[in-house]
């Protein structure tokens, strides 16, 4: 099975065991803005992550530098669009860019 690695607009995270997961940066990933932002302020684990590996997140979270963190949904699988880690980042940006 296939590596999940960005969307079409964006930067993709999984909230997996607890831990909000990104595909690492390995030349397949764009560098994104607030992807960057997330990573410096959030707890995140940088590894492969396998499509078979996302029907078990508890939240997913798209980024890019319009929209900051959002949540997501994945058509066809069952992770639910907000999540406790996905909600409080998104927050967090929108506070920044309110400021």
């Amino acid at each position: 099975t296939g590596d999940v690695l960005e969307t079409a607009v964006g930067n993709v995270f999984f909230e997996l065991d607890g831990e909000l997961t990104t595909p690492r940066l390995d030349g397949r990933v764009l560098p994104g803005i607030a992807r960057a932002w997330l990573l410096e302020r959030a707890s995140v684990v940088e590894r492969r992550v396998s499509v078979d590996e996302i029907d078990r997140a508890t939240a997913c979270l798209v980024t890019n530098a319009v929209h900051g963190p959002r949540p997501a949904e994945l058509s066809g699988f069952s992770a639910p669009a907000s999540g406790s880690l996905a909600d409080r980042w998104r927050r967090e940006w929108e506070t920044l860019i309110s400021a």
